[in-house]
């Protein structure tokens, strides 16, 4: 990834606002604290797909 990136991601319950920058971003945190959430949200965010998630899948 060259140059910046905002990302904001949020549902009802969370707010996420990144700002990625080039090289290399590490996401860390407790377990179950959302990480891989985090990181197909942003994934289906930039493929363009939309997904449903519940109160479960958060």
């Amino acid at each position: 990834m060259k140059g910046n990136i905002k990302v904001i991601v949020s549902t009802k319950k969370l707010r996420y606002e990144l700002n990625l920058r080039r090289n290399i971003t590490v996401i860390q945190g407790d377990s179950a604290t959302g990480k891989i959430t985090l990181i197909q949200i942003v994934s289906d965010y930039l493929s363009g797909r939309t997904r449903t998630w519940n109160g479960s899948d958060m």
